[in-house]
């Protein structure tokens, strides 16, 4: 019961200070916008926050969130600290700066949707940090993380895309990577790939396709 109610004060505090920030964002303040991101990792997160904003997310995971227990709602509200920061960051013109909150924001969110949060209340906010960070040149580890979540979304031909962009960058692990990727989706049924824009004929091709760049005759049946 301590922890239940622990956790909803939080979640009406950020509540409370996200409305704060967009009112400064709306109102075009974004040097206010980004003093209450900063007020808010003080007394959210409780640390100050150019401590908060030289860490690595996997330091964050470690070290704040936690490895055995670990905290999907303060995963959360970092996740949207970030993407906040990232918007003041745009509006700064810091492109460098934007990049790196919009990666952190993605990789909180995809741990705490890895940790059981519900997907469904973050989709459209995790696929828009996607989008953006696509426009720029990313990691293939993070590319990876990109296919990872649309194939969890159900966004097969969005994967598939991410694949074909690792390919293009020569990334020889990728081979078996395509080939573990149609293999998933050859066990699904035709109405999900229907869906996902991936019909089964196309995700046959694609297997065939890599099981010759991977030198292997598995058949796909």
């Amino acid at each position: 019961m301590v922890r239940k109610d622990y956790l909803l004060r939080v979640i009406e505090q950020f509540a409370a200070f996200l409305e704060k920030i967009l009112f400064h964002k709306q109102a075009g303040d974004y040097a206010g916008a980004e003093q209450q991101i900063d007020a808010t990792v003080k007394t959210l997160v409780g640390l100050d926050p150019e401590i908060l904003y030289a860490m690595g997310t996997d330091q964050i995971l470690s070290t704040i969130i936690g490895d055995a227990k670990f905290d999907v709602d303060l995963c959360l509200v970092i996740a949207e600290l970030y993407n906040q920061k990232a918007d003041v960051a745009r509006a700064g013109n810091a492109e460098k700066l934007e990049i790196e909150c919009l990666e952190k924001s993605f990789l909180l969110y995809a741990e705490a949707i890895r940790h059981g949060c519900d997907n469904r209340s973050y989709r459209d906010r995790i696929l828009a940090l996607i989008a953006s960070l696509r426009q720029h040149e990313v990691t293939h580890i993070l590319r990876l993380k990109f296919m990872w979540y649309y194939e969890f979304c159900g966004l097969f031909a969005k994967a598939e895309d991410v694949l074909y962009e690792l390919v293009e960058s020569g990334q020889e692990s990728i081979k078996n990577i395509g080939m573990e990727f149609y293999r998933r989706l050859i066990d699904k049924e035709d109405v999900l790939l229907a869906v996902g824009n991936l019909p089964r004929n196309e995700v046959e091709e694609g297997y065939l396709h890599f099981s010759k760049m991977a030198g292997s005759t598995i058949g796909t049946t």
